[in-house]
Parts: C-alpha cells; structure tokens; sequence
C-alpha cells in the first residue's frame, strides 16, 4: 500500500522544524494542529496549508490556540486514507510528567564518550557562563560535535541526549566554480 498524501505531494516542504497551533483535543495521544507561518512585516501568523497532529513529548496538556515549534517525527495515517505530518512538540521548557529538561550544553571532549557541561545565558550581560560539572552526552544519531560547540540537549535520567538534525549542511566550499556542500550524512 502507497501512503499518498491527499492534499499533494509533501515530500521536500519540510527541513524537520515547524511552528504549529493546537486546534483542539488529544485524540489517542494526537492533538489536531495546523502549521502556522509568521510574516515580520505584518507581525502577524498565517495558517500554513497542511492540517498536522502534534504529540507532546512530556505528556503535558496541551491548550486549544497554543503556538508551538515542532519537529516533524514521521506521518500519521488515519482509517480515511488521510496522511499527516506528526510532529513532536513541548509544551514548556521541561518538567513534564516524564521529568525530562531541555538544557544547554557545550561540548568538552568530542570523543567517546561524549561529554559537556550546562551553559547559561545571561540575557543582561549578552554572555555564556560555562558550569564546571562534567555531564554525560549522547549524539542519538551518531554525529560528531566539536569541541566548545554549544548544543540543546534533553536530560534523561542520568544522561542528557543530542539530536542534530542528520541532514543539516556542515560546511559549503567554493574552489574554482565547484560548489562542494557537506552534510553530516
């Protein structure tokens, strides 16, 4: 069986991050949710053109009219034949029912095993202030990160994890009129 999106073809409209808005109550899980797009120059959101279901990574309720930022985690087909970007999104920064946190972490050794320290933002100063406690890393898809790059991370249990998108470009060059594009594939 082919899953063939009926609203066209939805391959490539996607880079893994969108801002969605709840449109109503979990089903199963699943809040019903509309991709949203915001223009600067108006200051105002514009519903994008696909209908999209959003899970909440903590459990979390989530309020109908919610604006979220969502990663797309896969497609959702429904008894209709409807397929659907899924996306996961969070509801606050950590807590949760399942008690993980989102935090910021740098780097501190790329080699195994991956390690780093909580970074802060002082929003006053426009500086980073480093932690000194050693935390345990783990890059979910195999990437390497250099050394005093900073990174989010969500802590589980006694380990806080990294997934960088596996399809960003790393590094472009341009020697000669060949363009190389690097990605960390």
């Amino acid at each position: 069986m082919e899953l063939t999106p009926k609203s066209g073809d939805l391959s490539g409209e996607f880079d893994g991050l969108s801002f969605l808005r709840i449109t109503g109550a979990a089903v199963a899980g699943k809040y019903p949710a509309q991709e949203i797009t915001y223009d600067a120059d108006t200051g105002t959101w514009s519903d994008g053109a696909y209908d999209s279901l959003a899970v909440e990574v903590n459990g979390e309720t989530l309020a109908n009219g919610t604006k979220l930022k969502g990663r797309l985690i896969g497609w959702d087909l429904n008894a209709a034949g409807d397929v659907r970007p899924l996306f996961a999104v969070q509801a606050s920064g950590g807590g949760g029912t399942s008690g993980s946190t989102f935090v910021v972490v740098k780097i501190t050794s790329a080699l195994p095993p991956l390690t780093g320290v909580q970074s802060t933002y002082n929003e006053i100063s426009k500086t980073w202030s480093d932690g000194t406690t050693n935390l345990t890393l783990v890059e979910a898809n195999g990437n390497n990160i250099p050394v005093g790059k900073r990174v989010l991370a969500m802590k589980s249990g006694n380990v806080y994890i990294i997934a960088l998108d596996p399809m960003a470009v790393t590094s472009v060059v341009c020697n000669g009129g060949t363009l190389t594009v690097v990605g960390r594939n």
